[in-house]
């Protein structure tokens, strides 16, 4: 503003010697000097903010191998345990197929390999890949990140208090309780919420239909199992098991209203 100021001082002196042909354009140049400054510095200024670098596909793509890893460690730990105590993790199609329907089942085995290669492709990044993401804000991918991590601090509290129950399978082993304690006090199911908190987040967070369609299925597969799997609980423990349901909710602890649960 200064060299500007300059300026107009010395036009004023050039239009009193007489060099200025029509001193009544001495506002308009000085204005349109000024306003000529202005605009360049405003363009300097907001240059930078332009500028301001955002998480790019590759730090995405990275969290969510990480992630997925993270998820992929605990649950081998967890089942690793499991077989130590004698149990099973995994038991045969036709065995899961009782409670489970034999459609769901099948398809629990494709996820087996649907699941994972999807992810792997995401991370790799293929041409082919990159052109089936679609725009999410930077923000809300975050957001889908610790989504997933919160999901994941919740499954580890659901294997600690299941402990040698756990079977990925719709089975019950020898001896077999209900689990009423940690997260099972007010919830029937926090292994399900579990998984379908850390699925979205992973939906979130890669913005990419590959990572996406497969884990559509997976919701559907995961909610059509757990009327099965209280139909085997009432099954086995009868009257007992339909008292926790009434003091618990299905996913999420339910609001208490005369005692009652909702579903």
């Amino acid at each position: 503003m200064e060299s500007v100021l300059f300026r107009a001082m010395s036009i004023r002196r050039s239009a009193a010697a007489g060099q200025l042909a029509a001193p009544n354009e001495l506002p308009t140049r000085c204005l349109s000097e000024a306003t000529d400054g202005v605009e360049f510095r405003l363009e300097e200024n907001t240059g930078p903010m332009e500028n301001t670098p955002m998480p790019d596909e590759l730090f995405f793509r990275m969290t969510l191998l990480s992630v997925y890893l993270l998820f992929a460690i605990i649950r081998a730990g967890y089942g690793v345990r499991v077989l130590r105590s004698g149990g099973k993790v995994y038991g045969s199609i036709r065995e899961d197929a009782v409670h489970a329907g034999r459609l769901n089942s099948l398809v629990g085995l494709v996820m087996e390999f649907a699941l994972p290669a999807s992810a792997l492709l995401y991370v790799i990044n293929p041409s082919w890949v990159a052109r089936l993401s679609f725009p999410l804000p930077a923000w809300l991918r975050v957001c889908g990140a610790a989504l997933s991590v919160v999901s994941i601090a919740l499954l580890v509290l659901v294997h600690r208090a299941l402990g040698r129950h756990w079977s990925a399978s719709l089975r019950l082993r020898d001896g077999h309780e209900i689990v009423t304690t940690g997260p099972y006090a007010r919830v029937r199911h926090p292994m399900y919420t579990a998984l379908f908190g850390n699925t979205l987040g992973l939906m979130l967070l890669s913005a990419n239909w590959v990572v996406v369609l497969p884990r559509l299925v997976q919701y559907w597969r995961l909610y059509t199992r757990i009327g099965g799997e209280e139909a085997m609980m009432i099954e086995r423990f009868g009257e007992e098991y339909r008292d926790y349901m009434e003091r618990t909710g299905r996913l999420l602890p339910h609001r208490q209203s005369g005692g009652t649960a909702a579903p």
